[in-house]
C-alpha cells in the first residue's frame, strides 16, 4: 500500500438544512484487480479515535467500514437499498442506505470517489447525503503535510 492524503468532504441535507464537514487525512492505498482500499485513522481533532476502512468494488458498491470510537459499516450501491448498523458510545441502531448516484475514477497512484445516497430508519428518509472522496499521492514526508 502506498501513502496517500485523503481529503473527504461530505454533505447532508435535513429538511431545509444542509451540514457539511470536510477533513484531511494521511492513509494507505492500494488499487487492486476489483477495485480499490485505503485505509485512514480520523483525527484526535474530531474527537474521536476511529480507524477507516473504504473499499470500492468495480461493480459499483463502496464500502465504508468504522472502528474504534465509532463503529458502522455502510454499503453504498446504486439503486440498491442497504441496511447497516451503527453503533457508539449512546446508541446501537439499523439504518437504510440507498444509493442514488456512484461514480469512481481510480488509477494507481489514487483517484476520486463520488456517491449519493438517502439515509432511512424504520424506512423513513431521514436525510439526503453526498460524500466525494479524493485519494492524492503523498510526497516524501507525509507526516509534514
Amino acid at each position: 500500500m502506498q501513502d496517500v492524503l485523503v481529503s473527504i468532504k461530505g454533505y447532508q441535507k435535513q429538511d431545509d438544512d444542509i451540514n457539511s464537514i470536510e477533513m484531511i487525512a494521511v492513509g494507505k492505498y492500494q488499487k487492486t484487480d476489483n477495485g480499490a482500499v485505503a485505509v485512514y485513522n480520523e483525527t484526535e481533532e474530531s474527537g474521536l479515535n476511529t480507524r477507516v476502512l473504504l473499499k470500492y468494488e468495480n461493480n459499483g458498491k463502496l464500502i465504508i467500514e468504522r472502528s474504534g470510537s465509532l463503529n458502522s459499516k455502510m454499503v453504498i450501491e446504486r439503486g440498491k437499498r442497504n441496511q447497516n448498523f451503527y453503533r457508539n458510545a449512546h446508541s446501537n441502531f439499523l439504518m437504510g442506505i440507498y444509493g442514488e448516484h456512484l461514480f469512481s475514477e481510480l488509477k494507481n497512484n489514487g483517484g476520486f470517489i463520488s456517491a449519493e445516497y438517502q439515509i432511512d430508519i424504520n424506512g423513513a428518509v431521514i436525510s439526503k447525503n453526498k460524500i466525494e472522496i479524493s485519494l492524492k499521492e503523498a510526497k516524501n514526508n507525509v507526516n509534514g503535510c
